[in-house]
């Protein structure tokens, strides 16, 4: 097992660096820089003026070089400066909250599973047929159109949600409980609108990976042996289904993160992903790379964590000479 962990790290870390060459050449290659902007939004006057912020930016030396001092910095955890405000990366990243995101992953994992459990469980029954055009309704229907129109029935119409925002005017004051509620209200719109489509997915994923799993050689053994049909569900065949899940349940977070753009934009959530929207439109080299970084980060180590629970979920892969 330490062998396959050390394997899967280096595999990780050699893909990290790739992705690091790739976005960084992309990034600058690309029409246009920051020198078009001076951070302000208005293009500068003069040729002198775009030759001193390149110059003060570093964008005047090889990419080679700037590669280089780049990933040095990175090493360090340090992300270098916005080229908009100056404010060190680390810190624009670490002031916005990833709490949408962790939110609609919880809703995501605890629904679909017991929906796609129960429609597995039910296979051809009322609720199952009907479940499934329900399902694929929800996926069809754009992010954006749902969030506006709960916005304009429920925030603005009868007034049961906030109309977007992090917290009420004044929550800082409040005590912690009330503030946690206070959050949980204004984060309930946003978290559907996030996460209803990926859910409507994950449950119809589930729900396929457990009908194949229950009409497999070793359910239909046990089966005969007379064991009930809940616990060939939940003991046996969801422990299969469990592997081809994970997969997509590592990959789930930083999906989120830049799917999230239009939802943040909406609901006026300070996220993650209406920063890159932001820093893409002002061509702010360094927090997009800071982002692109923490983004390829997440995904492989969502990857490396699906290895792993491969191998609980999985004991075959625990025995010498079986290969993943």
């Amino acid at each position: 097992m330490s062998a396959y962990l050390l394997r899967r790290v280096l595999i990780a870390l050699s893909t990290l660096l790739g992705i690091t060459v790739i976005t960084f050449g992309v990034l600058h290659l690309a029409p246009g820089e920051p020198t078009l902007t001076a951070g302000e939004g208005e293009r500068p006057a003069d040729a002198e003026t775009v030759q001193a912020l390149r110059q003060r930016y570093g964008l005047d030396r090889p990419l080679s070089a700037q590669y280089l001092e780049w990933v040095g910095r990175v090493a360090r955890l340090d992300f270098g400066r916005s080229f908009v405000d100056h404010r060190p990366v680390r810190e624009r990243i670490l002031d916005r909250t990833v709490l949408l995101n962790l939110a609609s992953l919880l809703v995501i994992v605890s629904v679909a599973v017991p929906l796609g459990a129960l429609a597995a469980a039910r296979r051809d029954s009322a609720a199952d047929r009907l479940g499934g055009p329900v399902l694929y309704v929800l996926y069809s229907l754009p992010a954006f159109w749902v969030a506006l129109i709960l916005q304009g029935s429920l925030a603005v119409g009868l007034g049961l949600f906030p109309l977007a925002g992090l917290q009420s005017e004044g929550a800082a004051a409040w005590s912690a409980p009330w503030r946690w509620l206070d959050a949980a209200w204004h984060l309930a719109l946003p978290t559907f609108c996030l996460s209803y489509g990926s859910l409507a997915f994950y449950a119809r994923f589930s729900r396929a990976n457990l009908l194949e799993a229950l009409s497999s050689d070793f359910v239909q053994s046990a089966r005969s042996r007379g064991i009930g049909e809940g616990r060939l569900l939940w003991r046996h065949a969801l422990a299969n289904a469990w592997i081809p899940f994970l997969t997509l349940t590592g990959l789930l977070l930083p999906t989120l993160v830049s799917g999230s753009v239009i939802i943040e934009r909406i609901f006026a959530w300070p996220g993650l992903g209406s920063l890159l929207f932001d820093s893409l439109f002002t061509r702010d080299y360094p927090t997009i790379l800071g982002l692109t970084c923490l983004s390829a980060v997440l995904v492989l180590a969502g990857m490396l964590a699906a290895d792993l629970l491969y191998l609980v979920a999985d004991p075959r892969l625990r025995r010498p000479g079986v290969r993943e």
